[in-house]
C-alpha cells in the first residue's frame, strides 16, 4: 500500500468512527518533504500549516500502522481546531508547540480507533525530565503553556556543527535537551506563507468548516470533554480582556517597511520593521446603568495603563447610553486626569451613535473598538471595517459582530 493509500484510508477511518474530525480531514491535503531548508532543521516526522497542508517525512510515516495514521491525521486537524497555529501570538513557539502537543495528546487519549505514536509529548514523556504537569483535560493550552514555560529556562534551538539542530537553554540538563529535541519534531515554524490578516481570514475560515462539521455530523454530544473545554475556552476566553488587548496591540505596533532590510535574512531582501504611528482605538463604556460604578473605575483605570504601555496608539474614551455624552482623546496632558471622567448617561442602550461616532471623527480609520456593555440594545445593521470587542457580564446573549470577552469579577 503507497502513502496516498494510506492517508486515504485513515481519512475513510475518521468518516466512519468521528464524522465531525472525519470531514475536516476533506479539507487536508499531503505533501513530502525531506529537507525542510528554510526551517530550524529537517521535518522528521510531520505537520501542518494555516492552509491544511500536511507536510510529512515519508521514510517516518512509512512506519506507522493503521491505527497510528489515524492518530496521526486526528492530532494534526486537532492543531486547527484549536486554533494553535493562530494563536501562538509571540510567545516562545518550542514552548508553545510543546503545550499544544501536549494539550491534544491528552485529550485524544479518550478517542477509541488509534495507537499513540513513541515520541509524542505526554505526561509521561514529561516525567523522565523531572517534569510534573497534572490535570492536563482541564486545562487550556494557555494554562499550559504558563507551566511549562515556568519549568524551563528561555529556550532556543540553534543550528551545530553538520547542520544539526541544538537545543539550547539555562540549566538544560543533556538529558533534557535531548527530550525537547524529539518533542519538537514536527516544529515547523517558517511554514506559514500568510500575512496576519490573511490568517486571521483562514482562522475564521477553519472555525466555519468546523462548526458545519459538528452541525451536519450530529455528534457534538460525542466530542470528549478535554475537547469541549478547550473549545468553550475559545468562546469565553480565560485572559482577562486587557490582557487580549495587551496581545493585540503587541502584534500591531510594528509595521513591515521595505526601506529596512530584516538583516536576518541576508542575502535575501525582506523587509523590516518600524513602529506603526498611526494607530487608534476607541474605548466605549456603556452608561446605561447596566455598568456597575466599580467595573466603569476599573475599566478606565485599565485604558489609562494601555495608553502609558503603547504609546503608538492614540486611543479614545466614549461614554454613552442612547447617545455619546462624551468623547475624550487620551494625551500625556489628560492622562492623570481620566479616572476622575464623569460618567454621564443612565437611559437605554444604543450601540450605534458610537459607530456613527467613529465614523464622522476617524473615517473609521481604527485598528479596533473596546466595548463595555451589558449587550442590551441597538445594534448597527452593518459589520464595520475595524475589529469590536464586546467586553461583558452578559455572556450568553449573542452579538451579531465582533467577539465577546467575559468581564470577570
Amino acid at each position: 500500500m503507497d502513502l496516498d493509500q494510506k492517508f486515504q484510508k485513515a481519512k475513510i477511518s475518521l468518516m466512519r468512527f468521528e464524522p465531525w474530525l472525519g470531514q475536516l480531514s476533506c479539507y487536508i491535503t499531503f505533501k513530502e518533504i525531506k529537507n525542510q531548508k528554510d526551517s530550524i532543521h529537517s521535518l522528521d516526522t510531520a505537520a501542518i500549516n494555516e492552509d491544511g497542508e500536511l507536510f510529512y517525512n515519508k521514510e517516518w510515516v512509512e512506519k506507522l500502522n493503521d491505527q497510528q495514521m489515524n492518530m496521526l491525521l486526528m492530532h494534526e486537524i486537532m492543531h486547527l481546531v484549536y486554533q494553535h497555529i493562530f494563536r501562538s501570538y509571540s510567545r516562545n513557539q518550542i514552548i508553545w508547540n510543546m503545550a499544544a502537543d501536549l494539550k491534544i495528546n491528552t485529550d485524544l487519549s479518550d478517542f477509541s480507533h488509534f495507537q499513540h505514536i513513541n515520541g509524542l509529548i505526554t505526561a509521561d514523556s514529561l516525567k523522565k525530565m523531572n517534569i510534573k504537569i497534572e490535570n492536563i483535560h482541564d486545562k487550556t493550552t494557555e494554562m499550559l503553556y504558563s507551566e511549562l514555560d515556568q519549568k524551563f529556562p528561555y529556550i532556543s534551538v540553534k543550528i551545530g556543527k553538520n547542520g544539526v539542530p541544538e537545543v539550547e537553554g539555562k540549566n538544560l540538563s543533556q538529558t533534557q535537551k535531548k527530550e525537547i529535541s524529539d518533542m519538537i519534531k514536527d516544529l515547523l515554524p517558517n511554514s506559514r506563507k500568510s500575512s496576519k490578516s490573511e490568517l486571521d481570514r483562514k482562522n475564521r475560515e477553519w472555525l466555519n468548516r468546523f462548526n458545519l462539521a459538528v452541525q451536519s455530523s450530529k455528534n457534538r454530544g460525542s466530542i470528549p470533554l478535554g475537547l469541549k473545554r478547550e473549545l468553550d475556552s475559545l468562546e469565553n476566553p480565560e485572559l482577562s480582556w486587557s490582557s487580549i488587548l495587551r496581545q493585540r496591540f503587541l502584534r500591531s505596533i510594528y509595521k513591515k517597511n521595505w526601506k529596512r532590510i530584516n538583516k536576518k535574512w541576508l542575502p535575501n531582501y525582506f523587509p523590516g520593521k518600524i513602529k506603526n504611528r498611526s494607530l487608534k482605538a476607541v474605548c466605549a463604556i456603556d452608561t446605561s446603568g447596566s455598568m456597575e460604578d466599580a467595573d466603569i473605575k476599573k475599566a478606565v483605570t485599565e485604558i489609562y495603563g494601555l495608553a502609558n504601555s503603547f504609546k503608538s496608539f492614540k486611543l479614545y474614551i466614549v461614554f454613552n447610553d442612547a447617545k455619546v455624552w462624551s468623547w475624550t482623546p487620551v494625551t500625556d496632558k489628560n492622562k492623570n486626569r481620566l479616572k476622575a471622567l464623569e460618567a454621564k448617561g443612565g437611559g437605554g442602550t444604543d450601540f450605534r451613535p458610537v459607530f456613527e461616532q467613529i465614523q464622522k471623527e476617524l473615517k473609521n480609520r481604527i485598528d479596533s473598538l473596546i466595548f463595555f456593555t451589558d449587550l442590551d440594545g441597538e445594534f448597527p445593521d452593518n459589520k464595520p471595517s475595524y475589529q469590536t470587542y464586546w467586553i461583558t457580564r452578559n455572556f450568553d446573549d449573542q452579538v451579531p459582530f465582533g467577539i465577546k470577552i467575559k468581564l470577570k469579577n
